[in-house]
């Protein structure tokens, strides 16, 4: 079945999903709302969903990367993470994707909403439709 969204009436609405990051190796978990990104090359952890589940990445290990987008640079580490998303079937079932995440340095007042990026996306099929507000992101066979 399929992973089922919303839009958020952002100017213009955007496209959500919901779904439970984990962080293994922090031993960390929170539920986070991510924008569906197509322009994202990789899925972003933003400050605001980080200090959630309580963590400060500048008390991690390890140097900044950085990266170009459309609104300029922005500097991340990154660690694995598992994504788990409830499928939408009769049965409960969840799809789970273990990535390596961005966790990206800025300010929780910033207000940014993390990213769902082609990294998860590029292995699905996804339903961005506007006008009936329908989110709908369906793993293909071949994925993960």
């Amino acid at each position: 079945m399929a992973i089922e969204g919303h839009y958020r009436d952002d100017n213009p609405p955007a496209p959500y999903v919901y779904g439970e990051v984990y962080l293994p190796d922090l031993h960390l978990h929170t539920g986070v709302a991510f924008l569906v990104d197509t322009g994202a090359h990789a899925t972003s952890l933003m400050p605001d969903d980080a200090a959630e589940m309580g963590l400060d990445i500048r008390n991690l290990g390890g140097r900044y990367q950085r990266v170009e987008g459309v609104g300029g640079e922005a500097r991340y580490k990154t660690t694995r993470a598992v994504l788990r998303f409830q499928d939408h079937d009769a049965f409960g079932h969840f799809q789970e994707f273990e990535i390596d995440i961005h966790l990206t340095r800025g300010h929780a007042w910033q207000q940014l909403p993390s990213l769902l990026g082609r990294d998860i996306l590029n292995e699905c099929e996804c339903i961005l439709d506007g006008v009936r507000e329908r989110v709908a992101i369906r793993r293909l066979a071949g994925g993960g």
